[in-house]
């Protein structure tokens, strides 16, 4: 018995192996060029039915029950110059003029709301018009202008300004759209494997233009008087497209800029790596050597500068990572505005 056992129990440790070595064949290397991704509603793990609330006016999706596709992209993160196709086949409760919406991402590295698509698409009819208790459906596509963070949903909206600027009537309820299975097959990338992470700290430099091209230093007062001119700008972008991640403790971050300035400025700009999301209560250091200076030289108006310091990092970044710089308010200084050099 013990010897069958035994046998029975080796047969098992064999067939696992075999098992999870096929497994592995499975994954495959994500493109590291553009991809299109077909995704049909009725395969959203928010369900096969869309409701719609109203907000100050208008209707939008709910959260709930708007298409989310999130569970589809976790292995390869749609990219600016991406592709998405969307699919529907679907029937409403109510007679619509039709259907307006963007492709977001709500998680929290995206801020909970972050429009990956052009205002132009998102004020483009997806489909419509639409009878109570008809079919519908058709195709819609979108070319990504910026990185998905984390989450990929679809929102719908109408009696927007869209909607007015269509011609479409107003209409005053909140229809339920059922969604139904069209031929498409919806993009999974859960298995593709994306280029390796260093888990252990790095040494990386980071153009800023390459996330804001144009930076407004806007005003920052205190007791009613201008102490200072800043700027705080989002870099996930940066570290996601030359790292794969956040910074961690150990990393020396490098952040120029090259550019012109419309404002003469004296004083030397600042900068400080920092996280503002609510992972960290909104507010958290991440160098040790924060406040260093930026931009040491006088800047003149229309004259190109360069701004870089490298920060240590001391803290790990949660959910977001963002730079900010600023300079001294003084007599005949205002706000500026930077644009960088081509």
């Amino acid at each position: 018995m013990k010897k069958l056992l035994l046998t029975i129990f080796a047969l098992a440790m064999v067939t696992t192996a075999l098992s999870a070595k096929s497994k592995k064949k499975e994954t495959k290397a994500a493109p590291s060029g553009p991809m299109t991704y077909v995704l049909d509603f009725a395969d959203s793990k928010a369900g096969k039915k869309t409701t719609f609330e109203s907000n100050n006016g208008y209707y939008q999706s709910t959260k709930k029950d708007s298409p989310d596709f999130s569970e589809y992209i976790i292995g390869r993160l749609p990219k600016k110059g991406d592709t998405v196709e969307l699919h529907f086949k679907g029937v409403s409760d109510i007679d619509l003029p039709g259907i307006m919406g963007c492709v977001m991402d709500d998680s929290p590295k995206a801020n909970y709301w972050l429009n990956v698509i052009s205002q132009k698409d998102c004020d483009t009819p997806i489909f419509g018009p639409i009878k109570a208790g008809e079919v519908f459906e058709g195709t819609y596509t979108f070319t990504l202008t910026t990185n998905v963070r984390k989450n990929l949903r679809f929102m719908m909206f109408y009696n927007h300004d869209g909607a007015k600027a269509a011609g479409w009537e107003k209409i005053a309820k909140a229809p339920t759209i059922k969604w139904q299975k069209t031929d498409a097959v919806t993009t999974d990338t859960s298995s593709m494997v994306t280029k390796k992470v260093p888990a252990s700290p790095v040494e990386v430099t980071l153009n800023l233009a390459d996330s804001a091209k144009l930076i407004n230093m806007e005003a920052e007062t205190e007791n009613g008087a201008i102490k200072a001119y800043g700027a705080g700008i989002s870099i996930i972008d940066l570290f996601e497209n030359s790292i794969g991640r956040l910074p961690i403790v150990g990393d020396k971050v490098t952040i120029y800029f090259e550019g012109t300035s419309d404002k003469d400025i004296d004083t030397p700009i600042r900068a400080a790596l920092y996280e503002s999301t609510p992972a960290v209560n909104w507010w958290a250091e991440l160098a040790s050597n924060n406040w260093i200076e930026w931009c040491s030289e006088p800047i003149k108006a229309g004259e190109v500068f360069k701004g870089s310091c490298t920060f240590e990092v001391n803290k790990a970044a949660i959910d977001g990572v963002g730079i900010r710089i600023y300079y001294d308010a003084y007599d005949g200084v205002g706000a500026a505005t930077f644009i960088y050099k081509k």
